[in-house]
């Protein structure tokens, strides 16, 4: 325009219709002929606008498009349609059918919407705006053709990055390759967040495990949280790439507050706990400096510091981030337990004895203390003090089944058999089912030998639940020997020897059946096996003296 000539503009933006308005002197009752007042009408998102140039404008309609302006940023996208259309009547232009179009779609009829945008276009076929107003409406209604068809028009007029984006966008559901293409020459260009996340997904999707875990680097590069951390270091440690694993965890905990980065850490410890392999052992120490550095005063980091303490042997550690825990949540019941549990499965019962013993008093109504205590105490052969704690256990929880097992095992032991039938039966009477309990009940009347017919059903159910135990091979077959049927027990009981951890007992029980077999070779062989496992074993010694 010619310098002498003011200039006065209504800038419009449509892009996904995120609006921030404007105003410099008007209102919806603007009569003013002024143009001065109309200046800098502006709707802006992602720095896109859309120009309505006042000076080319009837002014007869300039009013109805100030109100119309209004009217959107209010929301009232009814009164701005009313609006204009009154200025439609008196002017036809692309834009306005635009505008029309617009605030139908806001509205949510699509079809007007569709229609003016279709109007607009008519008008101009190279104004863009309708065109991807269009766009939208044909994705809102799962038309991905119709609306990869107008991006890729667009494209071919306005192709600048944001537009490729919405093209790559629709390519995803059609064709991901080409979407991905797409994307890689963005990404080329510039460090987008959004584009190097869709890739991410792309090559999620796809199982491209290389590409995936190019691009996520990048990601956490320029986003460096928590959860596209914990993404990359599960993926690292696929490739059992725990130097990357050590370096990124680190990265994370000095960028970010702990108790952001506590869940990236907690699971790192967690990967390294469950790897199985000897090259994670290499870094744990690295992780437990960070653990001291960060987390000092957090009990839960401090009981998985000291699992993986144990996972090196490092055995002053463990102790250390045990003891820490302990003195920072001696006041949750978990803690001790969680601990006690732990040294209870390195079969530690003295340690065990200790924590437990310790901390139950300041937990009297946790049936779980009572119940690990007794237990532990069971497996030292502290027999009398175990039936104390057990039955201590038994009260708070009286027909807790494990418990009831257990009590009968420790007074089958000290040869209360009475009170260990009592417990079998109360077990049987609430679960009768029960694998465990079937089984111990049907030995221990087998080497009593009474009532071998009950003995033998129990037994078979402890069998039909689980017929790979040692254990259940070893006491029906032992039943069959005690009823005289040395093939039957032969069978079942040299099935238990060839399973891996069997006991001295069921060696002992197979040569025994080889002597009634008449093969003393063979029986020499089994008990002296049996006492490789058990050296004080005296029922095999005295075997082994008998048959010498």
């Amino acid at each position: 325009m010619q310098n002498e000539k003011k200039v006065n503009k209504i800038y419009i933006s449509v892009i996904f219709f995120l609006i921030i308005f404007e105003l410099n002197s008007c209102s919806i009752t603007t009569t003013s002929k002024n143009k001065d007042n109309l200046a800098n009408i502006e709707f802006i998102f992602n720095n896109n606008h859309f120009q309505l140039d006042t000076a080319e404008l009837p002014q007869k309609i300039i009013p109805y498009i100030v109100n119309a302006s209004v009217f959107e940023q209010q929301g009232n996208y009814a009164q701005a349609i009313i609006e204009y259309q009154m200025a439609l009547k008196f002017y036809k232009s692309a834009s306005l059918h635009y505008l029309l179009a617009k605030n139908y779609y806001e509205l949510n009829y699509p079809e007007l919407a569709q229609e003016h945008a279709e109007n607009a276009i008519e008008l101009n076929k190279n104004f863009i705006e309708p065109y991807k107003l269009l766009a939208n409406i044909y994705f809102d209604n799962l038309k991905y053709e119709e609306a990869l068809k107008i991006y890729q028009y667009i494209n071919e007029i306005e192709p600048n990055v944001t537009n490729r984006i919405y093209l790559a966008r629709l390519y995803e559901n059609k064709n991901p390759d080409t979407a991905i293409t797409l994307y890689r020459s963005i990404a080329e260009e510039q460090e987008n967040i959004f584009v190097i996340s869709r890739l991410v997904r792309l090559y999620e999707e796809k199982n491209d495990a290389e590409n995936l875990l190019y691009f996520t680097k990048k990601l956490f590069n320029l986003i460096p949280n928590s959860d596209i951390s914990n993404s990359l270091i599960k993926q690292l440690i696929k490739k059992n790439d725990f130097q990357q694993v050590t370096e990124i965890i680190e990265i994370i905990l000095e960028k970010l507050s702990p108790d952001n980065a506590y869940i990236s850490f907690s699971r790192t410890i967690d990967f390294f706990l469950d790897d199985t392999t000897d090259i994670s052992k290499i870094y744990i120490p690295k992780l437990l400096q960070l653990s001291n550095r960060y987390y000092f005063f957090d009990w839960r980091i401090a009981i998985l510091s000291g699992f993986l303490a144990e996972k090196i042997k490092d055995t002053n550690n463990v102790e250390k981030f045990f003891k820490r825990s302990l003195n920072l949540a001696d006041s949750i019941p978990d803690v001790p337990l969680q601990i006690a549990l732990y040294y209870f499965r390195a079969e530690n019962f003295p340690k065990v004895n200790q924590i437990l013993s310790t901390y139950l008093p300041k937990f009297p109504s946790d049936f779980r203390y009572y119940y690990y205590y007794g237990l532990s105490l069971s497996f030292i052969e502290e027999l009398n003090m175990a039936q104390n704690v057990l039955n201590k256990a038994l009260e708070l929880k009286p027909n807790d089944v494990n418990t009831l097992i257990q009590l009968a095992i420790v007074y089958d032991k000290l040869g209360i058999v009475d009170s260990s039938d009592n417990f079998y039966e109360k077990v049987l009477s609430i679960d009768s089912l029960n694998p465990l309990a079937n089984n111990n009940y049907a030995y221990s009347l087998c080497l009593r030998e009474q009532q071998l017919d009950r003995a033998l059903q129990m037994s078979k159910i402890a069998l039909k639940a689980n017929p790979e135990s040692a254990a259940y091979l070893d006491t029906y077959g032992w039943i069959h020997f005690k009823i005289g049927d040395y093939i039957t027990a032969y069978e079942y009981i040299s099935k238990a020897a060839e399973f891996e951890g069997a006991s001295a007992e069921v060696f002992e029980h197979l040569g025994d059946i080889y002597i009634k077999m008449g093969e003393p070779q063979k029986a020499l062989e089994a008990w002296q096996k049996a006492l490789e496992l058990e050296p004080n074993r005296e029922t095999v010694i005295m075997r082994l003296k008998s048959i010498k």
